[in-house]
């Protein structure tokens, strides 16, 4: 939520001392701009070494983290995803809502959190994109996504258990 990472953002010891208390791993899901607040960069400079940068803050903060936008970054730090779905029909408010939803789901389902954001990225992104190819990139609503990534799960479950 980008209220919370808001407040991390404000003192970065202050942020690693809370994280490191949380009860279990914490999952951060920022866009660019939240993300450079959090590391105290500009947005240009994230940009640039979008990789290194989330791996770094991801394992020094000891969270899994989500850095959204074309080639949405997964990592813990040691473990890192570079997901190939996903368009800008996603940018739009709400869409990182739904994400955020779907993730909660399958870690508090028992999965890995690293693993659980790579799946949610994945499957979010491709409905998206299947959504994008029967609307256009605009007629793709944050509403839409739930019943696709639904659609897509089964879809690839159909093809793995035949």
């Amino acid at each position: 939520d980008a209220d919370a990472l808001n407040a991390l953002s404000h003192d970065r010891d202050e942020a690693r001392e809370l994280l490191s208390h949380a009860k279990r791993k914490v999952i951060l899901t920022p866009h660019p701009r939240e993300f450079a607040r959090l590391f105290g960069k500009s947005v240009e400079e994230i940009q640039l070494h979008r990789m290194e940068e989330a791996l770094t803050f991801a394992e020094e903060m000891g969270v899994t983290l989500v850095l959204k936008g074309a080639g949405t970054i997964v990592t813990d730090g040691e473990t890192c995803y570079l997901n190939a779905t996903g368009s800008s029909a996603l940018a739009k408010a709400g869409s990182g809502d739904v994400l955020a939803g779907f993730l909660a789901a399958l870690a508090a389902g028992g999965m890995n959190p690293t693993d659980a954001a790579a799946l949610a990225v994945y499957y979010h992104g491709l409905a998206a994109d299947t959504l994008a190819s029967e609307f256009s990139t605009f007629g793709v609503t944050p509403s839409d996504l739930p019943k696709q990534i639904a659609r897509e799960i089964s879809a690839t479950q159909n093809e793995i258990c035949k």
